[in-house]
């Protein structure tokens, strides 16, 4: 399991690669209807196959963790609720005296998340209509849906229905990449229905439009009247550049490894 850069997580725990949500722009504008996927781009680069893949040998890794509290992604390089993942489909596992036992992708998984209830598993998916297939999570699990604001608002409304259903304690949302105007009563629906909130840009600063300052203002207005904690991510630093890194208005903190991501700390 590797370090990731991503500034609220300490580590992305990627036992499934790849996705096909880019061959629906309904789903998803990463195969470049609206930008370019960077998990697709980096799978290009490196002639690796985006095609999904369970990769039953790296379910292990959590327990290589050793810190409490450490945050650790779930399947950044795909998507563990996309359609082609079939939650109960079984899996032979290795177990220490048992030898192989089988099991399906979600025992394993919330088995592994709940043996280790010490640290934080943050899941996030562009296909939240798929996340009651997963039933009651794990308590230190944070289910998270990905909105970048190009979809009509009646998709947009659908996405925040079906993670407010989600059985799940702490629940957050993902704006980034943020590719366009968020409207004031979607913010205010989608935020209302969540403990946490990140607003990011493209990764690629140069080759895309950023939005604008006054969409990051209006959700970060939003969540503060809710008290809704919410991170600004570094590639925003262009148009918040105060902020960039950081928790806005009373989250407002520099933004080294040991601080960024304290709210997401219970």
């Amino acid at each position: 399991m590797n370090r990731t850069k991503i500034e609220y997580l300490d580590y992305c725990w990627n036992f499934v690669t790849g996705c096909n949500n880019w061959k629906d722009p309904r789903i998803c504008g990463g195969g470049g209807s609206e930008f370019e996927c960077w998990a697709k781009a980096m799978a290009k680069r490196f002639g690796r196959s985006f095609e999904p893949t369970v990769h039953t040998n790296r379910l292990y890794e959590p327990f290589t963790v050793k810190t409490p509290g450490t945050r650790i992604g779930v399947c950044f390089t795909g998507d563990l609720f996309a359609d082609d993942i079939n939650p109960f489909e079984k899996k032979w596992l290795p177990i220490d005296d048992l030898g192989l036992v089988e099991c399906s992708l979600r025992d394993s998984v919330f088995s592994i998340v709940r043996a280790n209830p010490e640290q934080q598993f943050y899941f996030l998916t562009k296909c939240p209509w798929n996340l009651s297939k997963w039933g009651v999570f794990p308590d230190n699990a944070y289910v998270g849906i990905s909105m970048t604001g190009g979809k009509s608002f009646p998709d947009c409304f659908a996405l925040i229905n079906f993670l407010k259903v989600a059985q799940a304690k702490h629940k957050w949302i993902s704006f980034e990449p943020l590719t366009t105007y968020i409207p004031s009563l979607l913010a205010l629906r989608a935020i209302q229905s969540v403990d946490y909130v990140v607003i990011g840009g493209f990764s690629n600063l140069s080759s895309h439009v950023q939005p604008t300052r006054e969409v990051i203002d209006m959700i970060i207005f939003v969540a503060e009247k809710f008290d809704v904690p919410v991170f600004i991510k570094d590639n925003l630093r262009c148009r918040f550049p105060e902020a960039a890194g950081m928790w806005p208005g009373k989250y407002r903190e520099r933004a080294d490894k040991s601080t960024r991501s304290s709210a997401f700390r219970q």
